[in-house]
């Protein structure tokens, strides 16, 4: 059996067999070695009919070409003017001059760019922004609803007519609740507006709450009236002792402890919550005994 190492000189790629495609003439490599200075790889691309990736491949590895800094500038100048997106020097100028006065779309109009265009030369290229001034201008000489629907324009999504639609959405607090279509463009909650058609209007100060805590669940029996105050200690955790609060009670600043024990030692929540009903309750009957008693005052206003 013979053994066989790898040799330094298998690294070079120029020992290593070409495919056809990448087999280049001793004429080619000629005509790269006496433009390489003076054409971009592009351009010598273009005269071989190849890829510029091969032209940089071969030049770099196979001839051992690198461009002079001359060379080097003057490439890029050539693909900076050849460029589709390059801005001139004049156009560049336009941008500085009417940047606080024209819009990025006026802007691309005049010069036959995009508004993407100008908006990223002026903004990240050139370091353009508008004063709070200039964009007030603006936005008066544009109208009230500049950068919304126009006056009369309505959402594609728009319903017309007087069919009903109910939609599940989310407040602010991530909470989905049911809404119902009363009316063009008019929503209501649909839990409201449910209680109100067995019941009546809410009285002022009221609240329709859900039993179950469930804001999906939207059945007359589920639904409750209750006042501001039931309604906040309802929603005060530390007041009904709520698994949450309970929770941070036995995991002080330590969020991950907390789900933890919500997720899996339920009953330690319920140990605690007994723990903590027995001190209030203890706590209250020591504050009324803890109270002077009341004097009884005579009609001649001496205290018996």
């Amino acid at each position: 059996m013979t053994i066989q190492f790898f040799t330094h000189a298998d690294n070079d790629p120029s020992a290593l067999p070409t495919s056809p495609g990448w087999h280049f003439t001793d004429a080619e490599l000629d005509f790269i070695r006496d433009n390489w200075e003076t054409m971009t790889a592009q351009e010598v691309a273009d005269a071989l009919g190849r890829s510029r990736p091969s032209i940089h491949t071969i030049a770099s590895k196979k001839l051992g070409l690198k461009k002079s800094a001359a060379a080097k500038f003057m490439a890029n100048s050539k693909g900076q003017a050849t460029r589709p997106d390059a801005y001139s020097d004049a156009e560049k100028q336009y941008l500085r001059e009417n940047w606080q006065t024209m819009t990025a779309r006026e802007m691309a109009a005049a010069l036959g760019r995009t508004k993407g265009s100008v908006k990223s030369m002026g903004q990240k290229t050139m370091g353009l922004k508008k004063s709070h001034a200039a964009f007030q201008q603006i936005m008066k000489r544009k109208g009230p609803n500049a950068g919304t629907f126009k006056k009369g324009n309505l959402p594609t999504n728009t319903i017309y007519g007087d069919e009903q639609v109910i939609k599940l959405r989310r407040n602010r607090d991530r909470k989905p609740y049911y809404w119902i279509r009363v009316g063009f463009r008019q929503w209501r909650m649909y839990h409201l507006h449910i209680w109100e058609a067995a019941h009546g209007p809410v009285p002022p100060g009221y609240f329709v709450v859900f039993s179950n805590r469930d804001t999906t669940d939207v059945r007359l029996e589920n639904l409750e009236l209750l006042t501001r105050k039931a309604h906040a200690i309802r929603n005060s955790g530390s007041l009904n002792l709520a698994d949450g609060y309970v929770a941070t009670t036995l995991a002080w600043r330590d969020p991950e402890g907390q789900k933890e024990l919500l997720t899996n030692y339920p009953e330690l929540i319920d140990l605690k919550r007994t723990q903590l009903q027995l001190n209030r309750t203890i706590k209250h009957q020591q504050h009324d005994n803890a109270k002077p008693a009341k004097t009884r005052r005579t009609p001649e206003g001496n205290g018996r």
